[in-house]
């Protein structure tokens, strides 16, 4: 049997997969330069095992449509024109990972034109829609590895007549894993003091937004699920971004206030039936369990339990003075005439 068994083996041989992580953690440094494009360094911490790891950039939607008047909800002018790719880093890491971690040293990674060239620290770039895949390939074994992306976007900032806005999906849905700790830092050319600066943000329901300081505003994010979109929309005056080839004729500040109110609505509406849903589910699970358990239990005692039994006292001599025809047959199992 056991040759049959190693012949198996050889004809079939069987691939274990060695390619098992969790997303410790997304972070997002961004910062708005004043002709409208933003460079972004972008922290993905993976804790586990693996040989490779693959990440998307995109700096466009090709499916959306360029409409006049403007949709403030969805449009092509949100898109970025063009994407430069600055490079790569990755190091090992012990301690949870933060903001100061991005300006730590890391060991930048050497580009291969080929997959079939590739070596562990090197990487490869190819051509997806929308933008570019990069095909890292770092041995990991039961270890904490932090990736540093450098890139910059063309054209991300639309300036209308009376504001400019940035409208983008900083994770979109190009994870397959869920994130346990997302964190975006958008920050601005200068302060703004006015009351042009305003954000939100739109994907994950669990997500929130605040100001840092008058120049920087952070989303926060906790246990994103995989392939979900998290988009931040902010708006800040339009003299902060000068060299902004991206123009409109739009009177915009209002008009996305009242689109962010009504959305911002709709999302705790959604968020409060989800929740209810949620304890709704949770009660009737609860009270399920304690019907089952009371059921078995009854159910137990009824039919199922083992009777008590009372084991009669053991003697070693007989009990009664029998005469010796009937201690023969109790002995040994007939009667014989020696008895009698």
């Amino acid at each position: 049997m056991k040759k049959i068994i190693y012949l198996i083996i050889l004809l079939f041989p069987i691939t274990v997969s060695a390619i098992s992580y969790d997303i410790e953690n997304v972070l997002i440094d961004a910062n708005i330069l004043e002709d409208g494009s933003m460079e972004v360094k972008e922290l993905v911490v993976l804790n586990g095992s693996f040989q490779e790891f693959n990440k998307n950039i995109t700096y466009r939607n090709s499916h959306l449509k360029q409409h006049e008047p403007i949709n403030f909800t969805e449009d092509a002018i949100y898109n970025g024109s063009k994407m430069e790719f600055l490079g790569v880093s990755a190091k090992k890491i012990e301690n949870q990972a933060t903001f100061d971690t991005i300006e730590e040293d890391f060991e930048p990674l050497n580009k291969a034109f080929y997959k079939e060239d590739a070596k562990n620290l090197e990487y490869v770039e190819s051509s997806i829609q929308d933008g570019k895949n990069y095909q890292i390939f770092y041995r990991a074994s039961y270890e904490t590895v932090a990736f540093l992306f450098s890139y910059k976007i063309e054209d991300v900032v639309v300036s209308h007549l009376d504001v400019a806005e940035l409208y983008w999906p900083f994770v979109a849905e190009n994870y397959d894993s869920e994130i346990e700790s997302l964190e975006i830092h958008l920050t601005l050319p200068k302060e703004e003091p006015s009351d042009f600066f305003q954000a939100w943000v739109h994907g994950d329901l669990t997500s929130t937004i605040q100001k840092m300081n008058q120049k920087t505003v952070v989303l926060t994010a906790r246990n994103v699920r995989p392939k979900t979109k998290t988009e931040m929309r902010v708006t800040f005056d339009v003299n902060l971004t000068p060299l902004s080839k991206k123009t409109t004729t739009e009177e915009a500040f209002s008009k996305i206030i009242e689109i962010e109110e009504n959305r911002t609505q709709k999302e705790i509406e959604t968020k409060s039936r989800t929740d209810l849903l949620t304890q709704v589910i949770s009660m009737i699970c609860f009270f399920y369990s304690v019907t089952l358990i009371i059921w078995w239990i009854f159910v137990y005692f009824k039919y199922d339990k083992e009777p008590k039994i009372k084991t009669p006292k053991y003697n070693k001599d007989f009990i009664e003075n029998y005469n010796v025809e009937v201690v023969e047959p109790l002995l040994n199992g007939n009667i014989t005439h020696h008895a009698f």
